[in-house]
């Protein structure tokens, strides 16, 4: 990444109310935490982290400081920077030099021209399906929403994790209550530990819990005969007191489902058993009516890494969706639908930095528009600390280095000019979590943030 010089020009100044507030906050920690002994400009700078001098301007109140710096003051008071707490004048608010073909310009005049009073969703999670910040990503949706009309469909949905999975499968869902189907949702992560002690307890908790999101009753012990094995006795129990039962089409929903890829055993009978009900509906026997009316949707995030038969995957058959990041063109709309008034320099600006992940987009966008930071302060900030990505950051550290062997394949991909080889087990898992892109066997750090901010700690 080009590292482009940077003038900081100061942007805002505290109101009367927001001085009151921080003056207050700092009279009571004086009292509670200093035994009423006042804070020196030195103890505040320790606190908030930034030198004496800017901590003096803050609390005179009368000099213009960063807005950054005003937030991360009132964070050490454990306080909200409002809108009513500073002014914020309509000039441009940061002023880069060196950065080419008119960026400055279009930059400053896109931090000031976002509209603050529109509506916004919390970019954290999936996007609610009466969003208007959904970005419908063509063909795979239409696509998606064809085959799950049809009579024993398997859908197959791969990307990272926060790459827009669960959201897709939202909308695949009401799609079909739409039409009067049945839905069933299931995160294979809520199964306790002790779940996974065998192969027939985990397959009753899966029959089970069928059972009772379709209000159903639990007719295991009735239906469930050792001496049938487990796998057929879940294709009986499907057959005789799920889908006997009702009499239109049901959509299960399985997410997560990666996370048994650990627990081979369990992975490759179960797996098995997907691929056994999807092809049931092909036989064209007496029963074939009946699982026709079953449609799958699986999810994961990671690629398969188990040795599973050909025969018996459900990885080969029905319709695969590998979701593919935001396009420039995307993230252009979605700017759009903020009001920010950006252009394809804003864009490549900001994707440079965090590529196409649509929670790192989301999250970014959100935060211009509500006027939190700016996209050049977003990009070329070199604390993470109170950066609006660092609990994002933190948690991914925070992974790695319970995982020794992952941290040292990612320490060689994120620190390497060129794209490292490395196993593929540690590939699909680092894949799986955002911060590599993985290709024959080859990996590169997935954003230059990440770069950033591993590359001195890994």
């Amino acid at each position: 990444m080009d590292h482009r010089k940077r003038k900081r020009k100061r942007g805002v100044t505290l109101t009367s109310i927001g001085l009151q507030k921080l003056q207050e906050a700092k009279s009571l920690a004086e009292i509670n935490q200093n035994r009423g002994v006042r804070l020196t400009l030195e103890d505040l700078s320790e606190m908030v982290g930034v030198a004496p001098d800017t901590v003096m301007r803050v609390f005179a109140g009368e000099e213009r400081v960063d807005k950054h710096t005003l937030r991360r003051c009132f964070q050490a008071f454990r306080l909200n920077l409002d809108p009513l707490d500073y002014l914020q004048p309509q000039s441009s608010l940061y002023e880069a030099e060196n950065l080419g073909n008119g960026l400055a310009e279009d930059l400053l005049t896109s931090v000031s021209s976002s509209i603050t009073n529109v509506t916004l969703d919390l970019p954290k999670g999936q996007v609610p399906l009466e969003s208007a910040f959904y970005v419908d990503r063509q063909p795979f949706e239409s696509r998606c929403q064809e085959v799950i009309q049809e009579p024993g469909a398997l859908i197959r949905i791969k990307a990272p994790k926060e790459m827009g999975k669960t959201s897709l499968m939202a909308r695949i869902l009401s799609k079909a209550r739409e039409q009067d189907y049945l839905t069933v949702t299931l995160s294979l992560r809520l199964a306790d530990e002790s779940i996974f002690l065998s192969l027939e307890r985990f397959l009753q908790w899966f029959c089970a819990c069928t059972s009772q999101s379709l209000g159903l009753p639990n007719r295991l012990e009735e239906q469930w005969d050792e001496i049938f094995g487990n796998n057929y006795n879940a294709i009986n129990y499907f057959e005789k007191c799920i889908l006997a039962s009702i009499d239109r089409p049901v959509v299960m929903a399985l997410d997560d489902i990666d996370c048994i890829f650990k627990r081979e055993k369990i992975a490759s009978d179960f797996l098995g058993l997907l691929r056994a009900m999807h092809e049931k509906a092909k036989y064209g026997d007496g029963n074939s009516a009946a699982w026709q009316r079953l449609r799958i949707i699986v999810i994961h995030s990671t690629e398969v890494y188990i040795a599973l038969n050909s025969n018996q995957s459900p990885f080969n058959v029905g319709l695969s969706v590998d979701l593919p990041e935001f396009t420039q063109s995307q993230v252009l709309d979605l700017a759009q639908r903020h009001h920010l008034n950006w252009n394809s320099s804003e864009v490549d600006y900001l994707m440079n930095y965090v590529g196409g992940r649509p929670s790192l987009i989301r999250q970014a966008l959100y935060s211009i528009t509500r006027q939190e930071i700016s996209l050049i302060e977003l990009v070329g900030t070199s604390s993470f600390a109170s950066h609006i990505y660092g609990d994002c950051l933190s948690r991914l550290w925070g992974y790695l280095q319970q995982q020794p062997t992952l941290l040292t394949a990612f320490s060689q991909v994120v620190k390497a000019a060129e794209p490292v080889q490395i196993d593929s087990i540690q590939g699909f898992l680092l894949k799986s979590l955002g911060l590599i892109h993985f290709q024959d066997g080859m990996g590169t750090p997935s954003c230059q943030l990440y770069i950033e901010y591993f590359r001195d700690r890994v």
